[in-house]
């Protein structure tokens, strides 16, 4: 299944669409890691997942507490 399909049945909050290859459940991730000045990555337990530039913006609006 395409990620597009999925994402259609779950809403914003359930599923957070972190880069082209990757949703996530946001009750899952501990938080974000800055890697680089523009490159970022999720923390969920012991798995690391990329961020793409483009979802940041989104990102630090709506989880805030992920970058503190």
């Amino acid at each position: 299944m395409r990620l597009r399909t999925i994402k259609q049945y779950f809403d914003d909050i359930t599923l957070v669409q972190v880069h082209r290859s990757y949703l996530v459940n946001p009750k899952k991730v501990n938080r974000i890691n800055a890697i680089a000045k523009l490159k970022f990555e999720l923390e969920l337990g012991t798995t690391k997942i990329p961020v793409s530039r483009t979802y940041i913006p989104m990102l630090k609006e709506n989880f805030p507490h992920w970058f503190s």
